[in-house]
């Protein structure tokens, strides 16, 4: 189960039963289906069905790792890792399939009083701790380009400086 577009999407396999088929036949009929289950994190709703193209282009990573057979890794700051939570806000977060802070900030008000008290109050930090985040990395990216300015700049002042070490030299000699 992969978090992608907001939802975690989980690809199986499943047998369905072919109406079709078992009236035909007299007897019951399954055929093997490529399923989907999409389910909206802090959310007990599911409603599998059977993947369409669409759902192979929406969710990549999930598709890949039912493809491969291989469990998707998951993208963002992990809850457990995150020293702003208490061990109970992180458990309370785990039982609602919410495992990254990036998914935190995400949940739809709608459904975040799932998470009980003190929810809005989770979400704000995730929000605020990623928006620093941010800014963070935005500065560090400054950085870098300001770093490279001066050894550009550097580089170009080394060969003009040989030239005036010549320049004096010819000027006393």
């Amino acid at each position: 189960m992969a978090y992608e577009d907001g939802v975690f999407a989980t690809f199986y396999d499943d047998a369905l039963k072919n109406e079709h088929k078992t009236k035909a036949v007299g007897y019951p009929v399954f055929d093997d289906v490529q399923m989907i289950s999409i389910q909206v994190p802090n959310s007990t709703d599911n409603a599998p069905r059977p993947v369409q193209e669409v759902d192979k282009q929406r969710f990549p990573k999930s598709w890949e790792a039912y493809v491969t057979g291989k469990e998707p890794a998951e993208t963002g700051f992990p809850l457990e890792q995150w020293p702003q939570f208490t061990a109970a806000e992180l458990k309370v977060c785990q039982a609602n399939h919410i495992k990254t802070v990036e998914q935190l900030a995400e949940t739809a008000d709608s459904s975040i009083h799932r998470l009980g008290p003190g929810a809005q109050s989770m979400k704000a930090r995730a929000k605020k701790f990623l928006e620093e985040a941010q800014g963070t990395t935005a500065l560090q990216a400054r950085i870098a380009e300001l770093e490279a300015d001066i050894a550009e700049l550097k580089a170009a002042s080394k060969p003009a400086a040989k030239k005036r070490k010549r320049l004096q030299i010819a000027e006393t000699g």
